[in-house]
């Protein structure tokens, strides 16, 4: 047990330093590593560190702590979690051991409960590190079809990150929802997860919620007028009857709600970042012939869609992800005759976060 820990504390302390040469001597060649090979999962590790280091970190923390067993992950594990505090990244594995001697290395995804606020705050905030992809599993059979749309979406990627790309008008945000329109479905559809899937995925129903607020102009006035409603609120029982409705249209609501970017809205433009391997982009769009209601929307985009995703992680302690896709009512019936606490709770939580959304303290304020 005393060398089965002395060699665990080596790693640990060369991925601390982020020391590859020794973490190469240290690991066993004949390990599986997150059901890969060694040189596969050194070399996305690897990867990572350049990231850190780019971004101004010397050397990551380490803490010890169980999975939490929850939706994200149930490998019950004693883990190891690594941070990176100016990247603000970080991974979580444990150690596969057969005595003294590693027998391969899991990664823990359990640990995102812990970070709910962080998550809940900013969905567009991807905390972990690296993954290990499916088609670089041992054992994965590939295939030219899916390949060939590994290829289409690296090319989008591409697309995205063209260099000379920083502004895209409304016609031309249209045009590029109606040109990946299939590869958004069939990525969707496709279960397994490899380079590029989730930007490419996140982008593509962010621009189509913006493409519903520009389109859509008669329902998204409606629930403007909900926030500016729900902003003026100065009793409870007022603001639980308004809130009651925002749960009851959840869906409808739902429809011009970017969830992935912390967008800055400006009267007559919107500029959205967004994040591909590693690099902050902004991309602005302008809109001269609309002018935006800014609170009113900057409202929409914080305090209510953290509502949503706060009830959201709640639902998922008593249900699962199933029962809540088989009705769009369904978190509606769960909460709708305990509001007044649901929304007491929600507001003491959403009370005591630093929120770095331009201009959402001032508007949250006013209830």
């Amino acid at each position: 047990m005393d060398n089965q820990n002395a060699l665990r504390y080596k790693i640990v302390s060369c991925i601390c330093t982020m020391d590859m040469r020794m973490l190469d001597v240290l690991l066993p060649d004949h390990g599986m590593y997150e059901s890969t090979y060694k040189e596969v999962w050194l070399e996305r590790l690897h990867s990572f560190f350049t990231l850190c280091k780019m971004g101004g970190d010397a050397v990551l923390t380490v803490q010890r702590k169980a999975c939490s067993d929850g939706i994200q992950c149930n490998c019950g594990q004693v883990i190891w979690l690594f941070d990176a505090e100016k990247t603000k990244k970080g991974f979580a594995i444990y150690f596969e051991m057969d005595g003294d001697e590693i027998k391969g290395i899991g990664q823990c995804y359990g640990h995102e409960d812990d970070g709910r606020d962080v998550r809940l705050i900013n969905e567009a905030f991807e905390y972990e590190a690296f993954y290990i992809y499916d088609h670089e599993k041992i054992g994965f059979v590939d295939s030219q079809e899916y390949k060939d749309l590994r290829k289409e979406v690296k090319l989008f990627i591409k697309d995205m990150t063209n260099p000379r790309r920083h502004t895209l008008g409304l016609i031309g945000l249209k045009r590029k929802l109606v040109d990946y329109n299939q590869l958004y479905f069939d990525v969707n559809e496709v279960p397994y997860l490899f380079e590029y899937k989730m930007e490419m995925l996140k982008l593509y129903e962010d621009w189509f919620a913006l493409k519903n607020v520009f389109n859509q102009r008669k329902g998204f006035q409606q629930v403007i007028e909900k926030c500016h409603e729900l902003m003026q609120c100065s009793e409870p029982k007022s603001k639980v009857k308004v809130m009651r409705w925002f749960l009851r249209n959840e869906s409808k609501v739902k429809n011009y709600m970017v969830f992935h970017s912390a967008l800055q809205i400006e009267p007559y433009r919107i500029i959205y970042p967004y994040q591909i391997d590693g690099v902050l982009r902004r991309l602005i769009i302008p809109h001269p012939k609309i002018q935006m209601d800014v609170d009113a929307c900057s409202f929409l985009m914080t305090y209510v869609r953290q509502f949503y995703s706060y009830l959201f992680d709640r639902y998922l302690t008593d249900f699962t992800i199933h029962e809540y896709m088989e009705s769009k009512y369904a978190m509606y019936q769960h909460f709708k005759d305990r509001m007044d606490d649901v929304v007491g709770e929600f507001d003491g939580w959403w009370g005591m976060k630093e929120v770095n959304y331009s201009g959402c303290r001032d508007v949250t304020k006013r209830n």
